[in-house]
């Protein structure tokens, strides 16, 4: 099982997953004049909606600086779901999917934990939907 990743750049580092949706068929339908039922005219596939969920995480020596690390992470993620950006998005399972968009990278609450070391991990939950324009 592989990081979902967009634009190479790792979304949720751990407890992944990701929900595939269906393409959506873009069809035109018109009823017509003294005919029972509906003309219908295919036009294509349209996109679809991707969505992840996960836990992004931060490490530092103290408390304050691992949290900080998890939302410094958060933020350059953030910045990819500008809406310009079209990109490769790699599935937990390792499949490609070409021509997608960030539309949204939310986080959660961060949650902090010593390790034994002496050190600390930060936990943030993210929440991010891509939108596959080509599929």
């Amino acid at each position: 099982m592989a990081d979902p990743k967009f634009n190479g750049v790792t979304l949720t580092s751990e407890a992944s997953s990701n929900r595939i949706g269906s393409p959506q068929p873009r069809v035109y339908t018109e009823t017509m004049p003294g005919l029972n039922g509906l003309f219908a005219q295919p036009h294509g596939i349209g996109g679809r909606d991707i969505e992840v969920e996960g836990l992004l995480t931060g490490f530092g020596a103290a408390a304050a600086l691992a949290r900080n690390a998890a939302l410094a992470a958060c933020r350059q993620r953030q910045q990819l779901a500008d809406g310009s950006t079209v990109a490769t998005f790699t599935g937990v399972d390792g499949c490609a999917y070409s021509n997608c968009l960030l539309i949204q990278y939310a986080h959660g609450p961060v949650r902090v934990a010593r390790l034994g070391s002496g050190s600390y991990a930060a936990y943030l939950s993210v929440r991010a939907r891509l939108r596959q324009l080509t599929p």
